[in-house]
């Protein structure tokens, strides 16, 4: 079966005794450098990740402790390590332990840079201005954090300041007490002098919210930890009905708890959250890290789950921690503030890229006690969800709140359970009756000519829309650059690019890189929830004097001769090399017109796995039939993208398509691969 417009190929294959779904995931390349990003959150004096401390105990085991006010915070690539951190510089006005200078840093993990971004559950979140109690230790490196997390940044009131909470009563009574212990002038303890900072250059000018036409992503979502602008992040793969591959490191388990109790407390804390909302988790593996989990770097949207801290990435230094959880996240927005993570009931959401826990399996709260071991992995699995603590404050009295997972002070026995507060917030999020429908991005090759194509699709392709439940989706788009009148649009998805004139070869762009000669936006809306933006690149310009479609040297390449008539079958709609596809179809496919075994063909099939001839970057259907009449999708679109370089600029067809993990859906079935426009 072939046309024009979506050449398929299609066989029958024998049904399997038994079908194993194919779920395993390659961990990626960890030399591959990553970024992350902070999002500002109230720091409370408590963590899920902490047992209570005695004040006592939190100050022995700190370098120095202080009172201090938040100046400036600035987020940096490390190049040691090549993480990103944000360096906070608060002016000292009160020490009580050790010797502090006038102004010193700190510097905790996470921060907004280029577009990337992360936060956890236990790192403080400064903002200028704000004035904090700070228990500090020493990282590795020399630079100073906060000990414990956010238990060490403990907020207080602002002087003079009418308004209060539960947390900043709880903090100006902790600032009290250490007052009264320190009457007699400051404690014994480190000299971080050394930290000292010089001078603090003048504020930045403000800038604009919305800094480019048509406005800014935004979000009425609550209780979640955000980035700037208020905006949290989400998994994409739910809304496609796929699990977020996990990978679990237990080269190190608490006291008495056994691999297989530790890796069923993670399977239960993954089943608390997927009964409550559209998430999926899909087990990935066993692997070593080798890292802490929230150094590997990887962005391709999996959960690494570190059961030990043996890398000592939580930077405990005498404090009880238990466990920390968080997520790195995308930042990329359209002029008109479409977002990469789409937009669910009315709020927007970046792409999250990444979610990792780390548990400390020394404390003696998880010894024996899977019970206690499956409640703070859901915690954190929570935090990887971008979840905030439903209530920071030790005293809290709502019920709603302490029966929460995510309050900051879980309760001992209670093990993975969730309560109204964890599924109403997550079903913000991931909503498990009407999820978000999705689409896919696109590249054109755009051809150019002195006069009117003579052939029907050309310069045209279509960005087909897909949603788990029945729904009637319309489709949107916006920001055509450079000009809207480029760009024809129908409503079934088709954009069809106008060049608007007859221009010389201008080469490929790279189709995986952000260059292009004119780009779209576009997605998909069910009336409630809208997909995350894909973009309709033109990556290439070609000229064709003979206004068939098909670029002149293209032509010359494989015919010798840019004219079609100057030998047999060289015209847009014949087949030079009689392989049932015309030498457009070839041109659109990428594959060779004078090859017959260059087109899309399948090279190699079992019951569970199939492998096709593809071009790069493009948008392949696997079809199931019982009847070879009525077809239907066996699996979620392929985007080929393990392209490797072809023997000339248009033999395209360097890719391998794959479709697995699908099931045979008995003798008889017969499965066809179709490549979209």
């Amino acid at each position: 079966m072939k046309s024009n417009h979506s050449p398929s190929r299609w066989l029958a294959l024998p049904a399997p005794a038994t079908v194993n779904p194919f779920l395993s995931v390659v961990l990626a390349n960890r030399l591959r450098c990553f970024a992350l990003c902070l999002s500002i959150l109230t720091a409370v004096p408590g963590s899920a990740s902490l047992l209570p401390v005695a004040t006592d105990q939190h100050v022995r085991a700190s370098a120095a402790v202080f009172r201090g006010t938040v100046v400036r915070t600035q987020s940096y690539v490390d190049p040691a390590d090549r993480i990103i951190y944000t360096r906070t510089v608060l002016r000292v006005e009160e020490v009580f332990k050790g010797k502090v200078p006038p102004l010193v840093a700190l510097v905790e993990w996470g921060g907004e840079v280029q577009g990337r971004a992360a936060i956890d559950g236990e790192t403080p979140q400064f903002a200028p201005g704000e004035e904090r109690l700070v228990f500090v230790s020493r990282r590795p490196n020399g630079t100073l954090c906060a000990n414990g997390g956010e238990v060490g940044a403990v907020m207080l009131p602002l002087a003079g300041s009418k308004t209060s909470s539960p947390e900043l009563a709880a903090g100006a009574s902790l600032l009290k007490e250490i007052r009264a212990k320190t009457a007699a002038g400051p404690l014994a303890g480190e000299d971080v002098t050394d930290q000292a900072v010089s001078a603090v250059g003048s504020a930045p000018e403000p800038k604009s919210s919305s800094p480019q036409a048509g406005g800014a992503p935004s979000s009425s979502a609550t209780n979640f930890m955000v980035g700037s602008g208020n905006i949290a992040p989400r998994f994409l793969q739910p809304d496609r009905g796929e699990g977020i591959p996990y990978w679990i490191d237990a080269d190190y388990l608490p006291a008495g708890i056994t691999l297989d109790q530790a890796v069923g407390a993670v399977q239960t804390a993954l089943a608390a959250w997927t009964n409550a909302c559209s998430v999926r988790y899909k087990f990935a593996g066993i692997q070593s890290f080798g890292m802490p989990a929230s150094a590997i770097p990887d962005q391709s949207g999996q959960l690494f789950i570190q059961l030990h801290d043996h890398y000592n990435a939580m930077m405990s230094n005498g404090i009880d921690a238990l466990g920390v959880g968080g997520c790195t996240w995308l930042i990329s927005t359209t002029p008109s503030g479409w977002t990469v993570g789409g937009n669910v009931a009315g709020n927007d959401f970046h792409q999250t890229s990444q979610g990792f826990v780390i548990l400390q399996n020394t404390n003696s709260y998880f010894s024996q006690n899977v019970i206690n071991l499956e409640g703070v992995l859901c915690h954190e699995i929570g935090h990887t969800l971008c979840l905030a603590h439903s209530s920071n404050d030790p005293n809290e009295t709502n019920t709603l709140l302490t029966g929460s997972i995510m309050y900051a002070y879980g309760t001992s026995g209670r093990g993975a359970t969730l309560d109204a507060w964890d599924t109403n917030t997550i079903g913000q999020a991931y909503p498990a009756g009407n999820t978000p429908p999705w689409c896919y991005s696109r590249v054109m090759d755009v051809v150019t000519s002195p006069g009117t194509m003579t052939n029907p699709g050309v310069n045209t392709i279509c960005v087909p829309g897909y949603k788990l439940q029945t729904a009637n989706l319309s489709f949107l788009t916006a920001d055509a650059w450079p000009f809207t009148n480029n760009w024809s649009v129908a409503a079934n998805g088709a954009i069809t690019y106008l060049p608007g004139g007859w221009y010389g070869d201008t080469g490929r762009l790279d189709p995986a890189g952000d260059s292009f000669y004119a780009i779209l936006y576009a997605r998909y809306s069910d009336g409630a929830n809208c997909s995350p933006y894909a973009s309709i690149k033109v990556i290439s310009l070609w000229s064709d004097t003979y206004s068939e479609g098909i670029p002149d040297t293209w032509r010359l390449t494989y015919f010798g001769s840019a004219d079609p008539s100057a030998a047999p079958n060289c015209h847009a709609w014949e087949d030079y090399d009689g392989d049932g596809f015309s030498n457009l179809t070839e041109w659109w496919l990428g594959s060779s017109p004078a090859d017959p075994n260059s087109n899309l063909r399948i090279t190699s099939f079992s019951p569970t796995n199939i492998q096709w001839q593809a071009k790069g970057y493009e948008v392949y259907e696997l079809q199931s039939s019982a009847d070879l009449i009525n077809w239907t999708r066996a699996i979620n679109p392929i985007v080929p993208t393990n392209v490797v370089p072809g023997t000339n600029i248009f033999n395209l067809t360097n890719a391998i398509g794959m479709a697995t993990g699908f099931t045979n859906g008995g003798a008889g079935s017969f499965f066809r691969v179709v490549k979209l426009p």
